[in-house]
C-alpha cells in the first residue's frame, strides 16, 4: 500500500487502468484492469485496422466489388469493455483510497493513544532490576521448558524438568532414545503429558531429519522462515514458536502471553478481540529491534503478573504500573 493516502484518480481513471493499483501493490486488482483495458483496446484497434485495410483495399482494386468493411456497430462490443474497465476502475480506485485514508487514521489514532511503552520497560527495569531470562542451561532446554510451560505454571514446568535432569533426558542424543511411556512419566507434572510427550518427540525428530540433528542449522534461517518452520510443528504455536526464537534463536521477536495481554487489557491498551500479532505490534513499534530488550521485557512483564497483576484478586495499589492507569 502506498505511503501517500491521497493518490489521485485521475491517475488510474484518466491514465491507465490498473496503475493506481500496482501503485498501491494491489497486484491481482492492477493485472485485472490493465488486462481489461488492454483487451479492449487492442480489440478496438484490430477491428480498425481491419477496416482500414478493407476500405484501402476496395479503393484500389477495382475487382473488389463487395470488400464488406467492419461496421460501426462491430466496434459496440470492445468500447463498451473499455468503458466498463474505466468506470468499474474509477469506482475501485476511489474506495482504495477512502481503505487508505481511515488506515492513516486509525495509525495516527493509535500512534497518539499509544501506550508510553519504553516509559513503562525502564519503570519495571528500575523496580525489578535484570531477569536473566529465559532459565535454561541450553537451547535445547530452552525449547524443551517452551512447550512443557503451555497451559500450566513454571513451577510445574521445573519439577518436569528437573526429572528429565535426573535422567541426563535434557541432551538431545539421550531425548531421542527415551520411549515414549517413559518420557510421559517424567514430564507427568508438568500437566497434558500425553500431548507434550509427543510434540517433544515430534521437534526431537524434525531436527533429526530436518536439520541433521543441530540446532544451529535450525536456527541459521531467517527470522521469518524460522517462525513458519516452527509453526508447522505439532504443539507449536505462535507464543511457543516465538519464546524459541527469541530465547533460543536469539532473534528479535516480541513474545505475547497470558501476562502480556493481562497488564495490556487491564490498562485498556488492548481488548479480547486483539489478536497475537497485534499486541507484539504495540511493543515491536514503539521500541528498538533488540533482542535483549524483548528478552528483559517479557521477563519483567511476566514479574510483574506473579506478584501483582494476578489473575484474581490483583494488587494495584503496590504495582510499579499503577501510575500508568
Amino acid at each position: 500500500m502506498t505511503k501517500n493516502p491521497r493518490l489521485p484518480i485521475w491517475l488510474s481513471a484518466f491514465g491507465f487502468p490498473g496503475l493506481g493499483q500496482f501503485i498501491q501493490r494491489r497486484w491481482i486488482a492492477g493485472i485485472l484492469f490493465s488486462g481489461g483495458f488492454l483487451t479492449g483496446f487492442f480489440w478496438v484497434l484490430l477491428l480498425a485496422i481491419q477496416n482500414i485495410i478493407k476500405l484501402y483495399s476496395m479503393a484500389f482494386d477495382e475487382t473488389m466489388t463487395d470488400p464488406q468493411p467492419v461496421s460501426i456497430s462491430a466496434f459496440g462490443r470492445p468500447l463498451l469493455l473499455v468503458t466498463v474497465v474505466y468506470l468499474v476502475n474509477l469506482f475501485d480506485v476511489f474506495i482504495a483510497q477512502q481503505r487508505i485514508a481511515t488506515r492513516q487514521h486509525e495509525e495516527e489514532f493509535l500512534k497518539a493513544h499509544a501506550p508510553p511503552i519504553h516509559e513503562i520497560f525502564k519503570t519495571l527495569l528500575n523496580h525489578y532490576g535484570e531477569q536473566h531470562w529465559w532459565p535454561a542451561e541450553s537451547r535445547l532446554e530452552m525449547m524443551i521448558g517452551a512447550i512443557l510451560t503451555q497451559n500450566t505454571a513454571w513451577s510445574n514446568v521445573e519439577k518436569a524438568l528437573s526429572n528429565l535432569r535426573k535422567n541426563n533426558a535434557l541432551d538431545f542424543r539421550n531425548l531421542e532414545k527415551v520411549p515414549a511411556e517413559q518420557l510421559t512419566q517424567w514430564i507427568q507434572p508438568a500437566g497434558f503429558f500425553n500431548q507434550k510427550a509427543a510434540y517433544l518427540q515430534e521437534m526431537i525428530s524434525n531436527i533429526r531429519n530436518r536439520f541433521d540433528g543441530s540446532l544451529d542449522v535450525l536456527f541459521a534461517l531467517e527470522k521469518s522462515e524460522l517462525r513458519k518452520e516452527l509453526l508447522n510443528w505439532k504443539g507449536i504455536g505462535k507464543e511457543t514458536a516465538d519464546c524459541i526464537i527469541l530465547y533460543a534463536a536469539a532473534k528479535p521477536v516480541f513474545v505475547v502471553d497470558a501476562y502480556t495481554r493481562r497488564i495490556c487489557s487491564r490498562h485498556h491498551w488492548i481488548d479480547e478481540k486483539t489478536k497475537y500479532d497485534e499486541v507484539a505490534d504495540l511493543f515491536t513499534r514503539n521500541l528498538p529491534e533488540n533482542v535483549q530488550l524483548f528478552n528483559e521485557f517479557h521477563a519483567l512483564i511476566v514479574q510483574t503478573c506473579k506478584d501483582h497483576c494476578t489473575a484474581r484478586k490483583p494488587n494495584c495499589k503496590d504495582c510499579p504500573l499503577k501510575k500508568f492507569l
